[in-house]
């Protein structure tokens, strides 16, 4: 399992090898329907369909973000 050296989603450090970590990494684990979380390209490219499917994750997992901001698009830093 890669070791990711910055943080990927709204606001994160978006490091095109993190982001395509993630996007791997979500590409391969389904949510409770059976669908990928991630079913975009693994490109590196972070952007508010892949902020949705890390959220989505972590609400299906009970994972709390390390984030919590009121109007994430304040600092939104990734193409809609």
């Amino acid at each position: 399992m890669p070791v990711l050296s910055g943080s990927v989603g709204l606001g994160g450090d978006n490091r095109k090898h993190d982001v395509a970590a993630v996007q791997a990494a979500l590409m391969v684990a389904n949510n409770p329907a059976g669908a990928p979380y991630w079913q975009g390209k693994i490109n590196g490219q972070a952007c508010v369909g892949l902020a949705g499917a890390i959220a989505d994750f972590q609400a299906d997992n009970d994972v709390i973000p390390t984030v919590i901001d009121q109007n994430p698009c304040a600092h939104l830093r990734m193409p809609r």
